[in-house]
């Protein structure tokens, strides 16, 4: 081993040393595995960010309700009743054929 190997190796030594993650963080994984992960690395410090499912649920109640109310009271919602909402969600469309639609108006 010749000098400039000896010199690579120990700038790659000093590279790794400064770069290398001390396990301060649990690594990117998929969530079906991290309680395994948490187990081996311990819980993350820093703050988790939470999910938006409860924000999409209370939205797509008051969606419901909305149509509910129209269908109750028979009144139209930006020119449609709950007709004709029922029969665009009946229709069985592939994806291509609404991005055609959508591009040719």
């Amino acid at each position: 081993m010749n000098e400039t190997e000896k010199r690579r190796r120990q700038l790659l030594r000093q590279a790794r040393e400064l770069y290398r993650d001390a396990g301060e963080t649990i690594p990117a994984i998929h969530p079906r595995y991290r309680a395994a992960y948490e187990s081996i690395y311990g819980t993350d410090t820093e703050e988790t960010i939470q999910g938006t499912f409860g924000i999409r649920v209370v939205i797509c109640v008051m969606i419901f309700a909305v149509f509910v109310l129209t269908d109750y009271k028979g009144t139209t919602i930006c020119n449609l009743n709950s007709q004709e909402i029922t029969e665009q969600i009946q229709i069985q469309s592939h994806i291509a054929n609404v991005i055609k639609e959508s591009q040719n108006p």
